[in-house]
């Protein structure tokens, strides 16, 4: 997205340093990323400082440079302001309300990302769109999605999340979104939020900026809890709402077979977050009068983002990496993935810990152990300190082991594995499960 000057200079309040460059062709925070032509904006962060990448940036191809503090340097255009965490927030909300682009907003605990690619996917094939890159959702990745939209965007897919009190009210104020989907409502993040209706109290601010509709999981989220929002409603679910199927059907690797009003659609990627992700894209797509069947036609070559629910073979061996990340809601479903896929050999969990959770990480832990140790899952390793909480409660009906150390762990996976096996792999961010992944996938089965 273009940005003139006197533009970042209204919606920041700056004060005007130097100029030299009056046009800058986007928005960026990181000198090893920085494309030629951007505005480079100084963020202090935890463990760095913007501000000492100021000449980089500018040596990267940065036309100029939103500091709090002066910089040494003799050439580039200057913004100084107050904060420039704050101030990037500021410009993305300016232009917002000043492009003329439709936005959709997309929260919920688990399936947002799905869900903002199918979607974005799908609006793509009718209009120009862009969408929030990754899981650029937080209040320094958000409005970076919106300042980076190309152009001649039409339609903007944004994901939101949170983890703090008053966080949505800032994402909500910068996305101004005519529509809000709520993907998902479950567990997650409790150390910043508490419980489940501290983080529905703070979701459902994004409906008080929302102007249009919303979009909801009625499964998870009961009608009357946005009974107070003016808009036009439509939920959409497995077995409640407006928008479901007729029928639904599995196959081996439990991916799914659907049945609505205007066709049915086989998924490629197993579970039901995908089938979600469908529902609330066609329930868009209703209300928006845009053409079903399009939907219908694309939607079979939709597959699910990386290191979620993929599933990968090698040497004869089925790997489920469902490593991006882990809470209750989407461990629930990595269950019940394993449980209902058919494989000719043995199924293998492991399972990191869940983080964020609080004072509630000990029972969320515990409770997926009792579903593991119920589903036909024959062996579980776990890794971490908190899911030794999981694995005590699954050690007496099935085969297991517990490690803290990742090489231990590793070695006692590749004991196991034979050809026919199917090996889940499923953590927090933190855990960094992906490794675990790469390691099996490299491992050679003996002849």
């Amino acid at each position: 997205m273009k940005l003139k000057i006197g533009e970042v200079l209204e919606a920041t309040g700056g004060e005007l340093l130097r100029k030299e460059k009056e046009i800058f062709l986007g928005v960026s925070i990181d000198s090893r990323t920085l494309k030629g032509g951007e505005l480079f904006i100084a963020i202090k962060g935890k463990n760095f400082d913007g501000h000492d990448f100021v000449k980089s940036a500018f040596q990267a191809g940065a036309l100029g440079s939103l500091v709090n503090r002066t910089p040494d340097l003799l050439k580039g255009t200057l913004i100084k302001v107050k904060d420039t965490k704050e101030a990037l927030g500021s410009l993305a909300h300016h232009m917002r309300k000043k492009r003329g682009f439709k936005v959709i907003a997309i929260t919920g605990t688990s399936g947002k990302t799905t869900l903002k690619d199918m979607l974005y996917q799908y609006l793509s094939l009718h209009a120009p769109s862009g969408a929030s890159p990754g899981n650029f959702n937080n209040l320094v990745g958000l409005p970076l999605s919106l300042l980076n939209l190309p152009d001649n965007c039409e339609n903007a897919v944004l994901e939101l999340g949170i983890s703090l009190p008053g966080e949505m009210e800032r994402l909500g104020w910068m996305a101004l979104p005519e529509v809000s989907i709520f993907s998902s409502l479950g567990p997650a993040h409790l150390e910043g939020l508490g419980s489940i209706e501290k983080i529905w109290e703070e979701k459902k601010k994004l409906l008080g900026f929302t102007s249009e509709g919303c979009i909801y999981n009625q499964d998870l989220i009961p009608p009357q809890l946005i009974r107070d929002f003016s808009g036009w409603k439509k939920g959409f679910g497995l077995r409640e709402g407006e928008v479901r199927p007729l029928c639904m059907r599995f196959d081996f690797l439990y991916r799914a077979q659907v049945r609505v009003e205007e066709g049915e659609v086989s998924f490629r990627s197993p579970g039901k977050s995908v089938v979600y992700a469908f529902l609330a894209t066609l329930a868009l797509a209703r209300c928006w009068g845009l053409p079903v069947e399009t939907l219908l036609k694309w939607v079979k070559e939709f597959e699910l983002p990386p290191h979620r629910l993929n599933i990968k073979k090698v040497g004869g061996i089925v790997v489920l990496d469902d490593t991006y990340n882990s809470n209750p809601l989407s461990l629930k479903e990595f269950i019940e993935v394993m449980d209902r896929m058919k494989v000719d050999g043995k199924k293998i969990a492991v399972v990191g810990d869940m983080k964020e959770l609080g004072y509630k990480s000990e029972y969320y832990h515990r409770e997926a152990g009792k579903k593991l140790a119920s589903s036909s899952i024959e062996v579980v390793i776990t890794f971490g300190e908190e899911s030794r909480f999981l694995w005590e409660e699954v050690r007496k009906s099935k085969r297991s082991w517990h490690f803290e150390d990742k090489r231990r762990l590793m070695e006692k996976i590749l004991s196991l594995l034979e050809e026919g096996d199917l090996v889940g792999i499923k953590g927090s961010r933190a855990m960094e499960m992906e490794e675990i992944v790469e390691d099996v996938l490299s491992f050679p089965l003996p002849a």
